[in-house]
């Protein structure tokens, strides 16, 4: 087995509930997420974009590859839990997506 076989196999590791995810509601689905908000504020310039009192919401959320057809893609909507949100971004990276997304909130 190479690295990066090894890597994928961690993925189910990482997305365990028992470790470090958690399960969570995603398009009518339960499916284990990890999600990373803190990060976020590191990585995102929008934090600072505000308009009479709308702000951008942002969360980051990883999920196993095979959990979705194919990569959500900009603007897609997708509902986390009972909350609706826009698809900024999503990368694919050793059977894990990455997805921010964001939500203007008020």
């Amino acid at each position: 087995m190479n690295f990066k076989e090894q890597i994928k196999n961690d993925v189910d590791v990482f997305l365990n509930f028992n470790e470090f995810a958690e399960p969570r509601i995603i398009d009518g689905r339960e499916i284990n997420v990890i999600i990373d908000e803190d990060v976020l504020k590191t990585k995102s310039r929008n934090k600072s974009e505000q308009y009479d009192g709308v702000y951008l919401e942002e969360i980051l959320i990883y999920v196993k590859a095979v959990d979705f057809d194919e990569c959500p893609v900009y603007g897609q909507r997708m509902k986390v839990d009972r909350k609706f949100y826009y698809v900024n971004n999503c990368t694919e990276s050793a059977g894990m997506l990455e997805i921010t997304l964001g939500a203007n909130e008020s």
